[in-house]
């Protein structure tokens, strides 16, 4: 008997679409290493008090503050385990599937289902909600305040104004990088209150909410600056940082994205010129003109930043958010006006591409943005099984292992291994093990060790010195 894809209810065809991705994270959550930030955030941030956290009195672009307190919450009642760690951004994909739901049904009516799968299978988006970090419920929250602006302008009911700015200066308040699109969803209730002359409706919550933001992020942010810790980016362009890199990352580094990097800028600027036009034509109120709109002005926004405040240019994950809004974009490019046999055939292909995409990056032993720590659980069990009774030793290794290896030296109660703070295998003194990074296998050339172990996911090399 054949499924009949027609007689199910877009909710119902939308829960089936969400539910294997749903598995997916919760496999991955549960069975992948801890990367090196999320180790950093726990060790650094999660283990603090909550006063610590919410002022940032260790400043690092790791504390998300609204996910460093989530984490805190779960370590607290479940411990360090991985998994419950992670639980709260994989929960926070339910409300975002649901959200992205509601927009394509709203921006591309019965093509809702194109923009649905082409984000939901998007495999570096996916990354981020099975990542303990604050990526996904920045993404989450995103979404849902951009819900909230359309359903305000078509609804026209005030408690949706106030939604959607709660929802983005959350989102920022995960992820610091989310107050550019803060900026973008205030500016554009100010229009719509300049549009409709109601603006008690509209300006009243981007007074209250804004000036609730600042009052709570200014202190943490005034740390980072002064710790000089909005490092992580690129002084390239916008076009070579941004647009690249999350063109690479969208195919999952697969090749090196300078093509769909092209595609990019063209939904870009053609999404630029489509806003105008609807602009023009007073039909603008629409979901996908604020997808737009928000696009615009966080590109813009992230371009203003770097040349004024000499911030870098985003790149892969500090300009994840903009990936849903490319996507969504072009979308609302290609499928805004009535249903032609052409476009179902357009739409199935982008479908089926999504799908492929997704099929070729999914694993179970890795995230993209920190394949080489993927095996540091792997490589501390065998340090503990090799090295028996041993008195406790410095492990020869870059500090860029630090944060994991102390992590799971905590977990695992491998109190044998000592921290050191060095770069190069000769300033750790005596080492009974050296854990390298590929790159760093020639500090050992002229010593005499034994290879044990070489885990090829994370290329790096477990050595025991003779």
């Amino acid at each position: 008997m054949s499924l009949n894809l027609k007689a199910i209810s877009p909710s119902s065809l939308a829960i089936l679409i969400a539910s294997p991705v749903m598995l997916y994270l919760h496999l991955r959550s549960y069975l992948l290493a801890f990367t090196y930030d999320e180790c950093w955030t726990y060790l650094g941030y999660a283990t603090q008090s909550v006063t610590d956290i919410m002022g940032n009195t260790y400043p690092a672009a790791n504390n998300h503050i609204l996910h460093s307190l989530a984490m805190k919450v779960m370590d607290e009642l479940f411990g360090m385990h991985e998994y419950t760690l992670r639980l709260p951004v994989v929960l926070a994909f339910i409300p975002f599937a649901m959200y992205l739901f509601w927009v394509n049904r709203r921006m591309l009516k019965s093509f809702w289902w194109v923009g649905f799968i082409a984000v939901l299978y998007q495999p570096y988006v996916l990354d981020y909600f099975a990542t303990a970090r604050g990526y996904g419920l920045a993404l989450m929250l995103m979404m849902g305040a951009i819900f909230h602006l359309d359903r305000a302008l078509y609804k026209k009911k005030g408690w949706d104004t106030w939604f959607s700015m709660i929802l983005i200066a959350l989102a920022a308040y995960a992820n610091f990088t989310y107050s550019l699109v803060a900026i973008a969803v205030a500016m554009a209730l100010v229009f719509s209150a300049g549009s409709t002359g109601n603006w008690k409706r509209f300006a009243l919550p981007v007074g209250v909410v804004s000036t609730a933001f600042v009052l709570l992020s200014w202190e943490p942010m005034q740390r980072l600056i002064e710790a000089k810790e909005l490092y992580y980016g690129g002084s390239e362009g916008f076009y070579s940082d941004t647009l690249v890199t999350l063109a690479n990352r969208a195919a999952y580094d697969r090749f090196t994205g300078e093509s769909f990097a092209v595609v990019l800028a063209l939904v870009l600027g053609l999404s630029a010129v489509w806003a105008f036009v609807n602009l023009g034509r007073g039909t603008w109120k629409q979901a996908g003109f604020w997808v737009t709109w928000i696009l615009l002005a966080t590109s813009i926004g992230s371009i203003l930043q770097h040349y004024l405040l000499g911030s870098p240019f985003l790149v892969d994950r500090t300009a994840l958010f903009l990936l849903p809004q490319l996507i969504l974009a072009g979308c609302w490019l290609l499928f805004t006006y009535e249903y032609t046999p052409g476009k179902l055939g357009l739409g199935r292909l982008l479908v089926l591409l999504a799908v492929l995409n997704l099929t070729l990056s999914l694993n179970l032993t890795h995230q993209l943005d920190f394949k080489e720590h993927a095996d540091t659980r792997q490589a501390v069990i065998h340090i503990m099984d090799a090295s028996g009774d041993q008195p406790p030793f410095h492990l020869g290794k870059s500090k860029y292992m630090n944060a994991t290896l102390m992590f799971y030296k905590r977990k695992l109660s491998a109190d044998m291994i000592l921290p050191v703070d060095l770069s190069y295998c000769d300033d750790a003194g005596p080492a009974s093990f050296y854990y390298l990074f590929a790159k760093d296998t020639t500090c050992v050339s002229d010593k005499e060790v034994t290879l044990m172990k070489h885990y090829p996911v994370s290329d790096t090399y477990l050595y025991r010195q003779e």
